[in-house]
């Protein structure tokens, strides 16, 4: 792929935000705009370097456009939690509930119900709600994800239950699956950890 091929500049935007290196990623999203005004996958990358620069408004006029050209097609599940983190972000909860019924129709129900659970809880501060979630993945026979265990530590700490809160970290700690979290999520955790300390 040629260096000044369209997704080949997508590619290294993305890649450079997710280094932190948002030079580059200007660099790469400017000249994207100049020789290819019109390629949607530039959409999201963009979005990502508006909110990191504080520009809100436009961080969430460029998401919404693409929504609208990317998500609707969009198959696999990391395209849908992407998204719905970007409107979590920008402050579009109902963007990030459709987000979440996309998922839902593409059969990941625990995945859509867990972030549905966060969405009540961090965007709406609606903590009995989404602890009425968290509670039916404890009741079930399966060992819930690690993030699931650590929204409900959130919850708890911001409720005043810190002993809740502790045996949540613990357990979401003890998880198998807790090597696999992203680098936000372990951030998220080691927070709240250091809260209960």
């Amino acid at each position: 792929m040629e260096p000044n091929h369209p997704e080949a500049l997508t590619l290294l935007a993305e890649a450079s935000l997710e280094m932190e290196n948002l030079m580059r990623a200007k660099r790469c999203l400017d000249k994207l705009e100049k020789t290819h005004p019109d390629h949607a996958p530039a959409y999201l990358p963009l979005s990502k370097l508006l909110l990191r620069q504080g520009r809100h408004d436009e961080a969430r006029e460029t998401l919404c456009l693409a929504y609208d050209q990317l998500f609707i097609d969009a198959e696999d599940m990391d395209t849908h939690m992407m998204f719905r983190e970007m409107f979590e972000q920008v402050d579009l909860p109902d963007y990030a509930i459709a987000c979440c019924v996309g998922s839902y129709r593409r059969g990941d129900k625990e995945v859509c119900e867990y972030h549905r659970a966060r969405i009540l809880w961090r965007t709406n501060g609606m903590p009995s709600e989404a602890r009425a979630i968290i509670d039916k993945f404890l009741q079930s026979d399966s060992t819930p994800m690690p993030q699931v265990l650590i929204l409900d530590a959130d919850i708890a700490l911001a409720t005043g239950d810190f002993k809740r809160a502790r045996k949540r970290l613990d357990e979401a700690r003890a998880n198998e699956e807790f090597i696999f979290l992203d680098r936000k999520k372990r951030e998220w955790w080691e927070r709240l950890y250091d809260v209960c300390l």
